[in-house]
């Protein structure tokens, strides 16, 4: 596990991380866009109603299926949005480090980014647990 910042400046921690760790894969977590009035419709999750999942030239195309497939075989909440060119989050750094490490991100659902009135819904933070630890128990096929 790594818990890094600064992905919106340079994502040092990530970048150091990505070329330490060598890992087989990463789950990047991190806030998304949530329903505002002024955002895109396909770029945002609605809160309360679960995690979304980024579809993005940054991630895993593989992973992101089965992260996908997941949600509907252990009926999960969650939404896929497009991200085509960048995911804004740490996904970057790991796709692009010295071993390209495949990649999917999940985001909690928030209104306000970057304000001082961030608001997001604590049900989408236990959707998203959940169903991180349904996709590594199934990847790494822990019954």
């Amino acid at each position: 596990i790594v818990c890094s910042s600064q992905e919106e400046s340079y994502g040092r921690g990530a970048t150091t991380a990505a070329n330490i760790i060598n890992a087989d894969s990463t789950v990047v977590i991190d806030v998304d866009y949530g329903n505002t009035p002024d955002v895109d419709k396909k770029i945002c999750g609605i809160l309360g109603k679960g995690p979304t999942i980024a579809l993005s030239v940054e991630t895993d195309r593989r992973l992101t299926k089965k992260l996908i497939s997941l949600t509907d075989e252990k009926e999960l909440p969650a939404k896929v949005v497009l991200n085509p060119t960048s995911t804004g989050t740490n996904a970057n750094h790991y796709v692009n480090s010295e071993t390209g490490i495949p990649t999917v991100a999940v985001g909690i659902p928030q209104r306000n980014m970057h304000t001082p009135l961030e608001v997001i819904n604590t049900k989408d933070v236990e959707y998203a647990a959940t169903l991180i630890s349904k996709y590594i128990l199934d990847q790494y096929e822990i019954k």
